[in-house]
Formats: structure tokens, sequence, C-alpha cells
């Protein structure tokens, strides 16, 4: 084989493998790589202090003058780690609150108008956990729960 022909061979190669990985490096492809919003395994790591063994489930929270739009995990297993991203579309702050089924605040943030924010806990309790979305500029409360098994 000449140096020619073996550099067209590896060239066609590298072409294949690009194709078949997605890898135009086009919006298209990016926005298909984010992470999975449901739940997913994952090693030991530290969540607030606490040192979690479960899978993280995964959520995305929209406010915007529309609502809530709520993406992702409803339910979870003790041990898991909820995550939650907020992308707060409002022209005021909205505070998220994490709550268990106890009525106990384990997490909270304030998301700045056209900001994002994100909470994070990890579960030790059966029940309905509840996330809670306080705007300032609607004066509604939206909630979402998400149940833990």
């Amino acid at each position: 084989m000449t140096m020619k022909s073996f550099r067209l061979t590896l060239c066609g190669l590298t072409l294949l493998a690009l194709v078949g990985c997605g890898g135009g490096g086009g919006e298209a492809n990016r926005t298909a790589t984010q992470e999975p919003l449901q739940p997913n395994s994952a090693p030991a790591r530290a969540t607030g202090g606490a040192t979690t063994n479960g899978s993280v489930a995964q959520a995305r929270a929209t406010v915007s003058t529309d609502g809530l739009l709520f993406v992702g995990a409803d339910t979870a297993k003790v041990g898991d780690t909820i995550q939650l991203s907020i992308t707060n579309e409002e022209s005021g702050p909205v505070d998220v609150t994490l709550v268990d089924p106890t009525g106990q605040t384990v997490a909270h943030a304030q998301v700045a108008a056209s900001a994002t924010g994100q909470i994070s806990a990890s579960v030790d309790t059966v029940g309905q956990w509840t996330v809670k979305f306080d705007e300032d500029t609607a004066g509604d409360d939206l909630t979402k729960v998400i149940t833990v098994k």
C-alpha cells in the first residue's frame, strides 16, 4: 500500500467515525448530548455534606409567564439525589424550595430574573417531596410533587 492510499483510507475511516458518532459539531448535536433527564446510575458522591450511593433523579424547570414547565424525574428512590435545574424567564426573582414529606425544607435557592439556578438534595424518606416555586411578579405559587419510593 502506498503512502497516498494509506492517507486516503485513514481520512475515509475518520469521516465515517465522525458521521457515525454525530461529530458534525452543529447545534442539534450539542442539544442531543445534554445530560439525561431520567435517573441514571452514578458512583458515590457528596451532596450538601452527605454521601450517597444512589442514582441522580434529574429534572429541569422553566418558570415563565405561561406557568411552569417541569421536565424530568417525577419519581425517585430512597438514597437517590434529586437534582433540579431552574430557568427563570420571569421579570422578577423566583424562590425555589424542596420540601420533604414532613414539611421540612431540605434545599432552597432564589433564582434572579432571566437567570438559572440549581438545587439538589439526597432523599432519605419515602413519600411526597414537593418543589415549590414562589414568584414575586405573578403572585402565583407553583408546585411539583416528586414521589419517593
